[in-house]
């Protein structure tokens, strides 16, 4: 297996890990949803997720000497991947200080929304 087969193995692994509980803490039912506790350890698995799939990705991009990188579709994900970051990351602070676990679920919703989004730009690669 070579680096850029391994780096996408590990990317698609990392990118469902971290979209899973995301989609877990966004789809949750009910006037509370998870307790504190349970949505904390959701978005902390998000967050290492993205991190991984980040590194991948870069690794990705500089085993290819920028190729997968040209293509407007590429930009678009990689813009909407850092909006899912910040939308994570926001919705772990207002957890930590709040406790508010409506909060978290609406911000995890958008999110969920974008990577739907990325997973279409990154699967079709529109103009490529």
């Amino acid at each position: 297996m070579d680096l850029y087969l391994l780096a996408i193995c590990i990317h698609v692994v990392f990118a469902l890990l971290g979209a899973g509980p995301v989609a877990a803490l966004a789809a949750s039912l009910g006037p509370d949803g998870p307790s504190p506790a349970t949505a904390r350890a959701l978005l902390r698995l998000a967050t290492w997720s993205l991190v991984i799939v980040l590194v991948t990705g870069l690794a990705m991009v500089g085993l290819t000497g920028g190729a997968i990188a040209k293509g407007w579709w590429f930009h678009l994900s990689s813009t909407l991947f850092l909006a899912v970051g910040a939308l994570v990351g926001v919705a772990s602070a207002k957890l930590r200080k709040t406790g508010d676990v409506g909060a978290a679920r609406t911000l995890t919703r958008i999110a969920t929304a974008l990577v739907v989004v990325i997973i279409v730009l990154m699967q079709a690669k529109p103009g490529a």
